[in-house]
């Protein structure tokens, strides 16, 4: 493998704030969480979600489950627990209610 190939490139790509999957994902979440949630639009392309959304035209939700400081991928990540059980306690709720009628088309 050359070095040219050794790079993948990402591009940035976003499900619209107002999409019904989004609003729906935070309902959902305020539900399980028993309060607000906040839509905050993502701004980077470090993850293949333009294959979800540019490529297959589906909408992508990003649900984050830790906090600012854990310093994610550097020698001292961390994770508390409060936040990992919060996340944990959100995706769990929204795999329930994908269950149950009353999801986006």
């Amino acid at each position: 493998m050359t070095i040219e190939n050794a790079f993948v490139r990402m591009a940035a790509s976003r499900t619209a704030p107002d999409h019904p999957w989004v609003r729906w994902a935070q309902a959902s979440m305020e539900r399980s969480l028993g309060k607000a949630v906040q839509i905050i639009p993502n701004s980077s392309g470090g993850l293949p979600g333009d294959v979800f959304v540019d490529h297959l035209g589906v909408p992508l939700v990003w649900v984050p489950h830790s906090y600012n400081g854990c310093k994610q991928h550097g020698p001292d990540e961390h994770l508390l627990i409060a936040p990992a059980r919060e996340g944990l306690l959100a995706f769990t709720g929204m795999w329930w209610d994908l269950g149950e009628a009353g999801t986006p088309g």
